[in-house]
């Protein structure tokens, strides 16, 4: 069996700022509950809306069936690629994130492998940076840095004791 596999299928690891019993299952779509919050009033929320609906927008374009970020789960495939992205996100600051591994109820759910790299949360690109990463986000396969948007719930099989 491959990283990552067990033999229920395939499992992933999922940060979450809520901690959860192990059994428990998390429904997809909270970025997207996040992301409807916004004030677009506020300068830095309308280039958050904007970045986002294009994101959206280039999916429906490019890859229909996968996973919308608005409704999945945000996960990487091994534990390793986990705590990289919070290494690269957070600074690996210990904070309000705790880490599961997870696996999808459905295990014929859509699944989305792209690079958490090729959305870019701080800067504001031009057009046609922003129309080269969204095509990456959603045709390129990635090698390293893995972020997979799994389109369905996801049961916790465990908590991930970082020390």
């Amino acid at each position: 069996m491959s990283a990552g596999e067990r033999e229920g299928g395939m499992t992933y690891y999922h940060w979450c700022a809520v901690p959860v019993r192990e059994g428990s299952i998390l429904e997809p779509g909270n970025w997207g509950r996040i992301v409807s919050t916004y004030d677009p009033n506020e300068a830095d929320n309308r280039f958050r809306l904007v970045r986002e609906a294009a994101y959206e927008f280039g999916r429906q374009a490019l890859t229909p069936d996968a996973p919308s970020r608005l409704h999945c789960i945000f996960s990487c495939p091994t534990l390793d690629e986990a705590k990289d992205f919070h290494r690269e996100r957070w600074g690996g600051r210990r904070g309000l994130e705790l880490l599961y591994e997870v696996e999808p109820i459905d295990s014929g759910c859509p699944v989305h492998v792209t690079s958490w790299t090729r959305y870019d949360l701080l800067s504001e690109p031009d057009l046609q940076s922003l129309q080269s990463s969204i095509r990456s986000y959603w045709l390129d396969e990635p090698n390293t840095q893995r972020e997979v948007l799994l389109g369905g719930p996801v049961r916790i099989l465990r908590s991930i004791d970082l020390g």
